[in-house]
This record gives structure tokens, C-alpha cells and sequence, in this order.
């Protein structure tokens, strides 16, 4: 702008130059100064965004493996503002699309092993970033692998003409570099060079975890990768399904690490003498053949699923009994969704790749005999397929159905409530997130979505419902749980509430006295009273100065405006939620939650509006607004009493779910 404003202004003396012209060229230089100075207050002093380049082309399973760390270094202060680009492998293209979309901006695409390019595919693969998108310059640049040394050189060629303020690299195979002048352009190496006892330190997500913590100087609190619940959407030809599946994927990239078909066959034979449960098979796009021919010899009639979207595969994955695999990336995905996942490993990617917690009861690794004694043993020794103790033929058959046996003996604990939802009252509302160290001991805990209910009408589960307004907000709902309660499982509604907007209409009434347990939220009802569990967060015991007198609280889909007032909305974070309230006299809301967390935090409360019967029955109401909004506030009443009283029935309840958990335990 700057420099086309000085060009115009030069060409206009050049226009205007002459003895009866120096009136227009006055004007045309005064012109061309205000504009300049517009354009100056416009553009020049406004700040630009940042912009992040993130470079990783490994495979899918590591994809799987740090793509929650990408959401660490988008939250971080130091990025939080910076436009990302992910130059990622093609393998995992359609698994970044789909899971992280919401964090990077710009995806990047090229293919596999760089370090093998030729120079055509050199060429094609230059000419392939710049036509995606790639810039030319980029405030940071971030290596995030652990293969970047090996990837260096080639990675160099194809981002020559790209600079950066920053660039930085994880380098933990430093010395493995063939041209050490390479990493002279870099601002920051990062390379651990700490020898661990701990086969877990040397694992691929806990190596670039600590690498990013550097990076970002922050904690990052993921324990393990993990894919968000609500990123995973149950597939439809699910529904059809009457009988609880085991899942099997015996394919892997490398031949070196697939089991032999005739041990396949075995195992399958096994399993269908042993367990009464169906078997599907699943597979790539170019491994069918191969999976039709040993179901064949396995004695057939198990479906075959075929290149599966991601959607597809992690909702297939999500809902089996277990999954038995070798190591390759579903195995990593499996493990990332917490169901049982059993991985049949030749051990040679020991370090990298298969170094889970030993902790996670849900995850187990079956390596050759004495491989894993070796690789204690030998740790400054390279592995490979060449030693005999990697060779994956010589897992033992009877430690795997050892393992099976001990993998499905583990119960379910299945939470369902909203999950799809921008409402953070409905978010926050989980008796999981409260009792999380207690219930992840006990079995194989799910959480799923209220609209998931009907794919899970075959599992067999104890089933903890809430919190919630899910009583007669719809007939399907009502109709899902019924089933539920009438398929034996042992199902528990924890605080759930009756929520039945107004003008609709409920035809299918829910059956209570089939439930396990069950308390609600509504106060007066003919059944056991129990209010919202989130009053066991620690969050509403914040007390902070008061800002203002009066700070209202509008639900996102239904919002209100009493115009002088301070305003925000119920899908705002719970902590910004929290302390608004905390900074305000009295609160006024047409949401359920922020009547309830306002009450529990000592505050008058007026309830805008009413679209539901969820506001009919708290025990210590909220004044209804009249339109006169001194005089309601003058109605209102504080409840002191309110949270300690909330949060003893909440533990109480709590030690009569651990009775039915535990003895369901020991059957």
C-alpha cells in the first residue's frame, strides 16, 4: 500500500509537471497524501496473524499418536493467535480432515517417505505445496516428528525458498544426521538425550509431548492419545446389529509384521468354540483378497468390511467387544478410543510405538518369546527382522487366548449425555469427569452420546445415564432408554431431569422402576430426589470482587438482551462462565445450569423465560422475571445451604453406584 501510494504520487508529478499545471498538481499531491495516511491507519497498524507451519509425514499410527498435541499448541499462549499449516503424509490425509479440521487451517498434502524421493517425484512434489497453498513466509516452522532428521534433507529442497523467524526441530536421532551443516538453519533443536529405565519414556506420544512442553513452556495434562468422544459418530449399519462382535484386522503395510494365516485360522476357530459372540473381519482397500481367503479356511460366515471411511471405522471400532490386531495404525486408533485392543507385535518397533502404560488394564501387547527381555537387555542395539526373537511367527497361541480371557472379563461402565453440543451445562454434567480415578479401575469405561443409544441396544453394559434434562424431551430417547433397561443390564440415572419443551408432544412414557438406580433432579416428584452431580466441582467454590450488580446469562440458541447489562452465553468455557457469575450480584438466564450454578454459588437468581418443564421443579427456585426487574430482584432469595446439601446426596448416591459396580465386578 505504502509503496503504491509513493508511485502514484511520483507519476502524478510526472503528469502535472508544467508552468499553467501547479494549481491541479497542489491538489493531486494533497490527494495522494491523505490517501496515504488513510490507508496508513487502515493497514500498516493493524496486526497481522501469525502464521504456524507444522511439518509431520509419518504414517497413520503416528498421526494417532501426537495429533492431540496439535490442540496442546493451539490453546498454548504462545501460538493461540497463529494461523496453522499441517504439511502431513497423504497416508493420513482423510483421518486429519476429519478428526482436526477444527484446529488446522490449512492442510498440506505429500507423500510418504520423502527420503526416497527421485527427482521427478522431487519436482512433482515442489510444484504439488505451492499449488495447495504453501507461503513464503512463516512466522514459525515446527518439526514434529521423530523421523525429522531422516526427512531433513529432502524437506530442505521442497521449503528452499520458504522462511521463517523460527524454526524448530525435534531431533532425537541427532547423530544420525548426514550433513550436520543442515541443521545450522535451524533456531531450536530439541533432542533427549536422557537414558530411562522406563521402556514408556522412549514412547513416540510421551517423546513429542515433552518436546512441545519445551516448545510452548506449558504443561500439557494428556495422561495418553486419545480421540475425542464426540469427534466419533456411530455408523447406521450398526443398527441393524443384534449381537456383540469381536474385531479383527490381520493385515498390516509390512509383511514382516503380519501373523501367519493358518495361526489366524486357529485363533478364529477358537473364538468361535469359546465365545458366543459374531466376528467381523476388516480391511484396506487392497487387502481383501488376501482376508476372504483365510475367513474361507476359517470356515466363512464372518462379514468382511472394506476400505471404511474414518468415520465409519471409528464407530465400528468404538463398539465392539474387542479388537485383536497387529501393529499398525487401527491397533493405535483402538487404543486411542479406550475399548479392549489386543495388538500382536513382531516387538520391533518396541520403543516407538508400543511402550502403552502398563497401567491401561484395556490394552494388551503380545510380543515373541523373550523379545521384550531382549530389547531391556540390548538397548542401545538397533533392532531388526533379522534376529530371531522379532520373528512374529513365534507368538505363542495359548498367551493370546490368555490375554482374550482376561481382556474380556473386564466389565463395561458405559456413560451417556450430551456430547455433541455447544451448551456447556450439558458438557460438564458427567458423573465420569467427578469420579474419573474410581470408575477407570473398574472396567472398560465408555462415554457415548444420547443420540448413540440406539446403536447400543445390543451391548451389554452397566449403563450410567445423566446428568441432564433427558427425561421426555423426545420420544426416541424415552424409547431408547426403555430398551435399555429391558435388555438386563443394570442401568443408573444419575441426576437426570424431565425436559419437556413446550408444544411437544410425548407419547412413549419411560419406565423407572426398571432402572438399577435412579435419582432425579426434579424436587416433589414420586421418585428419589438428586441434584445436577456438577455441584461437586471445585470450580464453584471461586469467590471473586464483585464487578457488577446485575450480569445476565443467555442460552446460545435462545439468547435475550436486557441492553445495559453485561451478557454472555451459555457456551462460553466453564471457567469464564464461573467467574462471571462469581463477579456478579445477582444473575439473570433462561438456561437450567446457570440458575443452579448461581444458586449454588450464593447469588439471587431470575429465570428470564421458560420454554421447558426442566424449570418447574428446583428446590430452591429461581424468582420468574415480570417484566420489573427491581421488583423481581426484590423477591429473590439467596440459599446458603445449597451446595453442601448438593453435594452430600451426590456422595451418597455416589457410594451406592460403587455397590452395584463392584458386585457386578465380581460376577
Amino acid at each position: 500500500m505504502k509503496k503504491l501510494s509513493i508511485f502514484r504520487y511520483w507519476l502524478g508529478t510526472k503528469i502535472f509537471r508544467g508552468k499553467r499545471q501547479e494549481h491541479y498538481l497542489y491538489k493531486y499531491k494533497q490527494a495522494r497524501i491523505f490517501e496515504f495516511h488513510q490507508r496508513k491507519k487502515k493497514v500498516f497498524f493493524q496486526p497481522k496473524e501469525k502464521k504456524l507451519l507444522l511439518i509431520n509425514l509419518d504414517s497413520i499410527g503416528d498421526y494417532i499418536l501426537y495429533r492431540n498435541l496439535l490442540f496442546a499448541i493451539k490453546k498454548s499462549k504462545k501460538y493461540k493467535e497463529c494461523d496453522i499449516t499441517l504439511i502431513g503424509c497423504e497416508k493420513y490425509k482423510s483421518f486429519a480432515q476429519y478428526l482436526d479440521s477444527d484446529i488446522i487451517n490449512h492442510f498440506l498434502w505429500l507423500k510418504a517417505e520423502p527420503q526416497d524421493y527421485d527427482y521427478s517425484t522431487y519436482c512433482s512434489q515442489y510444484r504439488s505445496l505451492r499449488i495447495q497453498g504453501l507461503k513464503k513466509h512463516y512466522d514459525s516452522i515446527i518439526f514434529l516428528s521423530l523421523n525429522s532428521i531422516t526427512h531433513l534433507p529432502m524437506l530442505s529442497k521442497l521449503l528452499n525458498d520458504v522462511t521463517a523467524r523460527e524454526k524448530i526441530i525435534s531431533a532425537p536421532e541427532l547423530f544420525n544426521t548426514k550433513d550436520p551443516h543442515e541443521l545450522l538453519q535451524f533456531t531450536y533443536i530439541y533432542t533427549d538425550f536422557q537414558l530411562s529405565d522406563q521402556p514408556e519414556y522412549y514412547f513416540v506420544f510421551n517423546y513429542l509431548k515433552r518436546f512441545v512442553e519445551h516448545i510452548i513452556q506449558e504443561k500439557i495434562n494428556i495422561p495418553y492419545p486419545i480421540i475425542e468422544e464426540h469427534k466419533v459418530f456411530s455408523p447406521v449399519q450398526l443398527s441393524n446389529i443384534k449381537k456383540e462382535y469381536i474385531l479383527i484386522n490381520p493385515c498390516a503395510s509390512d509383511p514382516l509384521r503380519i501373523w501367519h494365516p493358518q495361526n489366524w485360522v486357529t485363533l478364529i476357530e477358537w473364538l468361535k468354540g469359546h465365545y458366543n459372540l459374531d466376528i467381523i473381519c476388516i480391511c484396506g482397500p487392497n487387502e481383501q483378497d488376501y482376508c476372504k481367503s483365510l475367513v474361507e479356511a476359517a470356515g466363512g460366515n464372518i462379514p468382511i468390511l472394506e476400505n471404511l471411511s474414518p468415520e465409519e471405522l471409528f464407530g465400528i471400532l468404538k463398539l465392539a467387544k474387542l479388537y485383536i490386531g497387529m501393529d499398525s495404525g487401527v491397533f493405535h486408533m483402538a487404543a486411542a478410543l479406550n475399548i479392549r485392543a489386543l495388538c500382536l507385535s513382531s516387538g520391533i518397533s518396541y520403543y516407538r510405538f508400543l511402550t502403552y502404560n502398563k497401567n491401561r488394564q484395556n490394552i494388551r501387547i503380545i510380543f515373541p518369546p523373550k523379545a521384550e527381555e531382549w530389547v531391556h537387555n540390548h538397548r542401545q542395539t538397533k533392532l531388526s527382522f533379522d534376529r530371531p526373537y522379532f520373528w512374529i511367527n513365534r507368538l505363542d497361541i495359548a498367551e493370546i487366548q490368555k490375554a482374550i480371557k482376561e481382556l474380556l472379563e473386564l466389565q463395561d461402565i458405559i456413560f451417556i449425555h450430551k456430547l455433541r453440543t455447544q451448551n456447556t451445562g450439558d458438557l460438564e454434567i458427567c458423573p465420569l469427569d467427578l469420579f474419573k480415578n474410581y470408575f477407570y479401575q473398574q472396567g472398560i469405561i465408555q462415554r457415548f452420546d444420547l443420540n448413540d443409544m440406539q446403536f447400543l441396544l445390543f451391548k451389554k453394559a452397566i449403563y450410567i445415564l445423566g446428568g441432564g434434562g433427558i427425561i421426555n424431551q423426545n420420544n426416541d430417547w424415552n424409547n431408547w432408554i426403555n430398551a435399555l433397561t429391558s435388555a438386563g443390564n443394570k442401568v443408573i440415572g444419575w441426576g437426570i431431569g424431565f425436559n419437556q419443551h413446550h408444544g411437544i408432544s410425548i407419547t412413549s412414557k419411560i419406565n423407572f422402576y426398571k432402572f438399577t438406580l435412579i435419582g432425579i433432579r426434579d424436587y416433589g416428584k414420586d421418585l428419589p430426589y438428586l441434584p445436577c452431580v456438577s455441584c461437586l466441582k471445585k470450580v464453584l467454590n471461586i469467590k471473586l470482587p464483585i464487578k457488577r450488580r446485575i450480569g445476565c446469562i443467555a442460552h446460545y440458541e435462545n439468547p435475550f438482551s436486557l441492553g445495559e447489562y453485561d451478557l454472555v452465553y451459555n457456551n462460553a468455557p466453564l471457567i469464564d462462565l464461573v467467574r462471571f457469575i462469581a463477579e456478579s450480584e445477582i444473575i439473570v438466564t433462561n438456561t437450567y445450569h446457570m440458575v443452579y450454578w448461581a444458586t449454588l454459588m450464593g447469588k439471587k437468581v431470575i429465570l428470564f423465560s421458560s420454554f421447558s418443564n426442566k424449570f418447574d421443579s428446583f428446590k430452591y427456585p429461581p424468582v420468574r422475571y415480570s417484566g420489573n426487574l427491581e421488583k423481581d430482584i426484590a423477591q429473590a432469595h439467596t440459599y446458603p445451604q445449597a451446595l453442601e446439601e448438593c453435594r452430600k446426596l451426590n456422595l451418597a448416591f455416589f457410594k451406592k453406584v460403587k455397590k452395584i459396580v463392584e458386585t457386578n465386578c465380581k460376577k
